[in-house]
């Protein structure tokens, strides 16, 4: 009987040792977890700022490019006008 109660002892004591490492864990693992969330959530907030950041680049980028064929177009027609002008002097000359 003795035995037995020794052993009930320690059956116990070792089933609170694992309870108690059990705990530990998922404590350990449930601030790892807040951890990783909050990293996620960190790289969302960043990607989607990045994301209007390229946006706004890509609208500034075509701006520029029409301003740049409209002045490529008014240039075109200023040297045409001036040629067809030069030309009619030219002719009118002879």
């Amino acid at each position: 009987m003795e035995q037995q109660r020794k052993n009930s002892g320690e059956s116990q004591e070792k089933l609170r040792n694992k309870l108690q490492k059990s705990q530990e864990n998922a404590k350990l693992a449930m601030k790892e977890l807040k951890d990783v969330k909050q990293k996620v959530s960190a790289c969302k907030e960043e990607k989607e700022t990045y994301q209007a950041e390229s946006q706004q680049m890509i609208k500034e980028k075509t701006k520029l490019e029409l301003t740049k064929q409209d002045l490529t177009d008014e240039v075109t027609g200023d040297n045409n006008s001036k040629v067809k002008w030069f030309s009619s002097q030219y002719k009118s000359s002879f």
